[in-house]
């Protein structure tokens, strides 16, 4: 919801939440380091529905505003390998998962204008291009 590449989203800390996402920092090779890809912060709109679920998050955490917002399940912080993994066991899998289910979830639909007939191949989009594949026709 924010256009963030993978590598900022996981750098983000609460403290760069507010009523924009303020971009620090980007993946560099193994680890997050304290820049973006052009070295310049940005800030990125961020829609209110994403603001709500941020917000119950971080109470639900009782994170401090320095910890980062996405973590591995152990608690520690992504790495290169960690987004490898997840992408090739969770995001592909799930991803499998929808285009096995979209005719029938799409057939339950009262209105099916605007919605794809076929999803054929969502399974080797990368995380990054998601958005716009769902949306173009």
């Amino acid at each position: 919801m924010t256009g963030c590449r993978p590598g900022q989203a996981l750098a983000v800390r609460w403290r760069n939440i507010e009523r924009q996402l303020a971009i620090e920092a980007a993946l560099s090779g193994d680890e997050i380091v304290d820049r973006t890809k052009t070295e310049a912060d940005r800030a990125v709109p961020t829609l209110k529905p994403l603001l709500a679920d941020l917000a119950a998050l971080r109470e639900l955490s009782g994170d401090s505003p320095d910890d980062f917002v996405f973590r591995t399940p152990s608690g520690g912080h992504w790495v290169e390998t960690d987004w490898r993994n997840f992408r090739s066991r969770h995001f592909v899998a799930a991803l499998e998962r929808v285009e096995a289910e979209w005719e029938r979830w799409r057939e339950g639909l009262a209105d099916t204008d605007g919605v794809r007939e076929s999803i054929a191949g969502l399974a080797k989009t990368r995380p990054t291009t998601l958005g716009a594949t769902l949306t173009r026709r």
